[in-house]
């Protein structure tokens, strides 16, 4: 099937592409370079399109779906007469776009103003009663389902979107479970981080069940300890990883939600139920069925559950073979080119080598820009970091024809600052148990480009990252300057109780952290970063320097005039 790539180019020119009346005459959502935008999925390429005052959503598939027509004939009967407001419209289009003369299937909704789950979340932290309010809706759109035979199948972050009223939408229903289709089986596992480590074919009404008490005790716990947030989501989900699942014994979120007396239970039911057997689930998180005798059953934990791939960003070429896969890219930024455009905002590029060269990119673009700031410091002083980035790669083809990977950053969070000795134990597969975040311990920008090994075997060197002009030009940004904290963002609109007269304030904390993710696994082998001088430490040897000159310049200055005066006085 096509690739993003090619779904892109094929929407510079809607009028040729697409086969329905709204979609050929509207425009594609473009970003501040005119390329169409896209959210990127594990199996599909989400665009905007805009025509007469209207938005939609194209799905537009870059992996196969099996029967994926018979399904979605049956979820459009199901969505427009269930009548359910949590669910929106939806027409699958057989060959509602054509890339290279082929037709490809789509699929359109309506576009939704909402805020995936997540982000939502992030902005909401300290409004316990939004997040309580939001929890009732999901759980109620869940038993809704449920009661009418149905089940979603990949509910996660991205798939719930939170509109400003309050009430919530669910979206993408390729792995939905209705009745009428049971007998096609499952199209989909659903997403890592909300699943239980045994499913796999399982496709029945039951399916959401594990994911709903995830999400729901991941919301009741945060307004209990907001400071979960901080120290368990890394952008990819709420508080749980797919090794939490994989191995609850030595879960830290489980063990910190135990601690919390009005949810100790649930988070024991949870954590029961991650031991048992798939089918046994739903009896276990509803106290139906006796917690396991043993404290630890062993689970095989499938691959799909490891997490994304791991890559050094110098790895150009691999990087290039995976384009449209999700990925964790680890290097050390040599420049980062800010630009501001009077329609498309402020965005930058952050380079791990010579642009001019096609080396891999990560894309800040104006929306997600300002949450990185306030995440892990301007991105304009992060030159000499080690970073690490997680999300789908993409392809951006310059003028010449060189092929240059990127990621265009969807979530702040997916990206953290990490020490020299951490982007070397990614790159190894070194840390154990790597999927489960730790408390956030944030290094600081010194720690981040140390040169000090955390072994005592310092480990192989390769070549360091060649220095251009382009690099030296950026160079001089680099500053360890503090993040300004965050202010608490206002109460959403859909909580109508007036505030009290004298209404207690969050007090102004340190500088916010950037947030743990846990460290995918290693699937290749790669070279290990180089540890670097600190390019902070740069300036001060240059002032050093200069100074010296000018002393120099000085004493010669000062021995001449003495050699004329006496030359004067012998004449």
């Amino acid at each position: 099937m096509p690739d993003r790539v090619a779904y892109r180019d094929a929407l510079l020119a809607p009028a040729a592409a697409f086969t329905d009346a709204r979609l050929r005459h509207g425009q594609a959502q473009k970003s501040p370079l005119g390329q169409p935008v896209a959210a990127s999925g594990a199996f599909a390429v989400t665009f905007t399109i805009n025509h007469s005052g209207r938005r939609y959503a194209v799905r537009c598939f870059t992996q196969h779906r099996p029967q994926l027509a018979d399904r979605y004939q049956a979820v459009t009967e199901f969505v427009r007469t269930g009548k359910l407001d949590f669910l929106v419209p939806v027409d699958y289009l057989p060959g509602g776009i054509r890339v290279s003369d082929n037709p490809w299937p789509v699929v359109v909704m309506p576009w939704i103003d909402g805020t995936c789950l997540n982000d939502w979340v992030d902005d909401n932290l300290h409004h316990t009663a939004a997040l309580d309010h939001v929890r009732r809706r999901i759980s109620e759109a869940v038993d809704t389902l449920a009661a009418r035979g149905a089940a979603h199948g990949d509910l996660q972050h991205g798939n719930i979107l939170v509109l400003p009223d309050g009430s919530i939408r669910l979206i993408d229903y390729d792995g939905m479970y209705l009745p009428t289709l049971a007998k096609l089986g499952a199209a989909e596992r659903g997403h890592r981080n909300y699943q239980h480590p045994e499913r796999s074919q399982q496709y029945d009404g039951t399916i959401d069940s594990f994911a709903a008490a995830v999400i729901g005790l991941s919301l009741t716990a945060l307004t209990h300890e907001p400071k979960l947030w901080n120290d368990f989501n890394h952008g990819d989900n709420l508080i749980f990883t797919a090794a939490d699942f994989a191995n609850p014994s030595e879960s830290a979120v489980f063990d910190r939600l135990e601690r919390i007396p009005s949810i100790a239970e649930p988070a024991r039911r949870l954590r029961d139920a991650c031991r048992v057997p798939y089918e046994q689930v739903p009896d276990v998180l509803n106290g139906r069925a006796a917690a396991p005798r043993t404290t630890a059953r062993p689970v095989v934990q499938p691959l799909w559950l490891t997490g994304p791939q791991v890559l050094e960003a110098t790895e150009r070429d691999v990087l290039l073979s995976l384009n449209g896969t999700e990925v964790t890219v680890v290097g050390r930024i040599t420049a980062v080119k800010t630009m501001t455009l009077a329609r498309g905002g402020t965005f930058s590029f952050v380079n791990f080598g010579d642009y001019r060269q096609a080396a891999f990119t990560v894309v800040l673009w104006n929306k997600v820009r300002p949450s990185v700031a306030r995440n892990i410091g301007d991105p304009d002083s992060l030159p000499g970091s080690y970073i690490s980035v997680t999300g789908h790669l993409t392809q951006y083809h310059r003028p010449g024809g060189l092929a240059q990977p990127q990621i265009e950053l969807q979530h702040a969070r997916a990206m953290r600052v990490i020490t020299a000795a951490d982007a070397n134990s990614l790159l190894r597969g070194t840390k154990v148990n790597p999927l489960i975040p730790q408390p956030n311990t944030p290094p600081s920008r010194q720690q981040a480009t140390s040169t000090q090994p955390s072994t005592p075997t310092a480990p192989r060197q390769p070549p360091a990252i060649p220095t251009t002009p382009s690099t030296k030009r950026y160079a001089d940004v680099f500053s360890s300057k503090n993040t300004p904290t965050a202010p608490v963002p206002p109460l959403p609109p859909f909580l109508s109780p007036a505030p009290p007269a004298t209404r207690p304030t969050v007090p102004a904390g340190p500088a916010p952290t950037q947030r743990s993710q846990p460290a995918p696994v290693r699937h290749t082998t790669s070279r290990p970063i180089p540890s670097s001088p600190n390019p902070a430490s740069k300036p001060a040897d240059e002032e050093t320097s200069w100074n010296f000159v000018v002393g120099a310049i000085t004493a010669i200055g000062a021995l001449l005039m003495i050699i004329i005066c006496l030359s004067s006085t012998l004449r």
